[in-house]
């Protein structure tokens, strides 16, 4: 599974491999065009709020010019020369031409304005707007420049700016000492309505700032977000034209402005830069949804090629592998991917044969184990049976009787176990009772032999093959302990270590030399032997033949002084409780 998830990993890793570089191009183009369109919108503004500023600059060069061209009126210079002479009907005929000089000079520029003639030393004002007196201007200051100002006239009040022309021009100090002077006004309505035709489709408005008054907006604007900018305005040092983006509540504006001279006042532009982004940003998000798209389908893609190719060849390769290794039960499933189909009949059909066939070797081979079984178990009788003959012939020509007696009983037992070849298999308690015996005729024989035979109890109901222990036993007599003089010792003990059991056939016997105990050893794997240990190989195979590779004699030097054999094998759960 883990191998099959790799897979599927290496072919994603491709696909992310293929759109990496397409999602870092178009970030960089992204980025790039964003940089691109950020100084276009502010050049863009920029030059829009300077165009507004100039043609609110030449409005107001025209105002001023009215202030210069009224001073020079000859009606209004000749006004209140000679009052003690004039009559009161030329003063109203001075006055009316005044006046309608006025009027005409005043409805000559767009705006609406108000022009005023201000005759300090008469006290006296004349002027387009009717509301005015000469109280209102008496020891007023005057200023060449543009000022602000809030002027009540009647019962109503208004913001105007307002500049001022003395004659002569050295009476700005002093005004009382002014012939007369000329007074230009206009209304913030004028700068409310140019800035009413200057706003940007919803994107953003523009206002008039200066630092202490309020400012001047138009009639759309959102106050919130122009009182937030006019005080980020009263915090920075602000130069004759700049931009920054200042954050009003959760949106940011790119905000513009540029100085009047005029006035000087600033011409502030703000436009919100989400309004601006939301085109690209959708077409961002379109391009990134897309992609997700094409990653989704594509591991969509890869995952279909993986379930309908890869799985079904690596289910072919793994069946193939487990058939390899024996198991020929192994069947593939059909019906999942019609292209694989027709395969996977194949490859059950290959493995049903193998199955058959194999089976029917293992039959024969198995035919044939059991023959050498049989084979190799008479082979283990006639030693024993001539020895013992032998030792009641000669016990009865001396006249031993008793030993005649034990030895035929004993001879008797044994030989009734293990000519009983109906049964291949007996318990450990049987096979320790044949072992008893035939230790007990050796006895007999041989009066300087000790035995001991000590089993686990939980061993004695076990089950394993007839006369497996006894060539062990006879070999330890045969070609141990009768060749050595003195006092002989054979010991039979049990042991068991999880499934694993043992069953250890120790001697004090003279022993083996290292060489000739490890060609002893090597030819217990040989496919047949002659040697001195012919015994131990047909126990060593009976033991490969019914337990496995992982059964069998093992031989090494005993403590007592002779050989140690130890016959191993393992036995499951379901096995033991049989």
């Amino acid at each position: 599974m883990l191998r099959r998830m790799n897979i599927f990993r290496k072919v994603l890793l491709i696909i992310i491999m293929l759109l990496v570089p397409i999602l870092f191009l178009y970030t960089y183009l992204y980025n790039t065009s964003t940089q691109v369109i950020k100084d276009e919108i502010k050049s863009s503004s920029l030059n829009k709020l300077q165009f507004l500023m100039s043609q609110v600059e030449l409005t107001l060069n025209q105002l001023s010019m009215l202030a210069v061209i009224v001073s020079r009126d000859p009606g209004v210079k000749n006004y209140g020369l000679s009052p003690d002479a004039a009559t009161t009907l030329d003063q109203v005929k001075q006055e009316t031409a005044i006046l309608d000089s006025l009027i005409l000079q005043s409805a000559s520029n767009s705006w609406i304005n108000n022009l005023t003639v201000y005759y300090p030393h008469l006290n006296k004002t004349i002027s387009t707007d009717y509301f005015i007196s000469a109280s209102d201007l008496q020891g007023k200051p005057f200023s060449q420049d543009w000022s602000h100002e809030r002027r009540t006239t009647g019962r109503a009040s208004r913001d105007v700016f307002v500049r001022h022309a003395l004659e002569p021009g050295i009476a700005y100090s002093d005004a009382d000492k002014a012939n007369y002077a000329i007074e230009v006004e206009f209304s913030d309505e004028n700068l409310v309505n140019m800035l009413n035709q200057f706003k940007h489709d919803d994107k953003g408005h523009s206002f008039l700032y200066y630092k202490g008054y309020n400012p001047i907006a138009g009639r759309f604007a959102d106050e919130a977000k122009v009182q937030r900018i006019v005080e980020y305005l009263d915090s920075e040092p602000l130069s004759e034209i700049g931009n920054a983006v200042v954050a009003v509540g959760d949106d940011s504006y790119l905000v513009n402005y540029v100085r009047s001279r005029s006035l000087d006042w600033y011409f502030v532009d703000y436009v919100a830069l989400k309004q601006i982004w939301r085109p690209v940003i959708s077409s961002r998000n379109l391009f990134y949804f897309s992609l997700a798209m094409l990653l989704t389908l594509s591991v969509f893609a890869a995952f279909l090629l993986y379930r309908n190719v890869q799985m079904p060849i690596r289910k072919l390769i793994k069946s193939t592998e487990m058939v390899a290794e024996g198991q020929y039960v192994i069947r593939l499933q059909t019906g999942n991917s019609k292209d694989f189909d027709l395969l996977f009949s194949r490859f059950n059909d290959m493995a049903a044969r193998i199955q058959k066939l194999i089976e029917h070797v293992y039959e024969e081979k198995l035919r044939t184990r059991e023959a050498s079984l049989k084979q190799l178990q008479s082979q283990i009788n006639p030693h024993f049976l001539y020895n013992s003959l032998f030792f009641i012939k000669n016990m009865a020509a001396i006249g031993d009787h008793d030993a005649v007696i034990a030895m035929s009983l004993n001879l008797g037992e044994y030989y009734r176990y293990s000519t009983r070849l109906d049964q291949s298999m007996a318990s450990v308690g049987e096979e320790m009772q044949l072992i008893g015996n035939y230790l007990l005729i050796q006895n007999l024989r041989l009066k300087r032999l000790k035995y001991k035979l000590d089993i686990p109890e939980e061993m004695l109901e076990l089950r394993l093959p007839r006369l497996l222990i006894q060539p062990l036993v006879e070999n330890a007599i045969v070609h141990g302990v009768e060749l050595k003089q003195g006092e002989a010792v054979v010991n039979v003990t049990g042991f068991r270590e999880g499934v694993q059991y043992r069953i250890v056939v120790e001697d004090n016997g003279p022993g083996m030399e290292e060489g000739p105990l490890q060609q002893l050893v090597s030819s217990l794997d040989k496919k047949e032997s002659d040697a001195i240990g012919c015994g131990l190989w047909n126990v060593h195979q009976r033991l490969l033949h019914l337990y496995g590779t992982d059964a069998g004699l093992r031989i090494s030097r005993s403590g007592l002084g002779g050989l140690r054999v130890e016959a191993l094998w393992t036995v499951d759960d379901r096995e033991e409780e049989r």
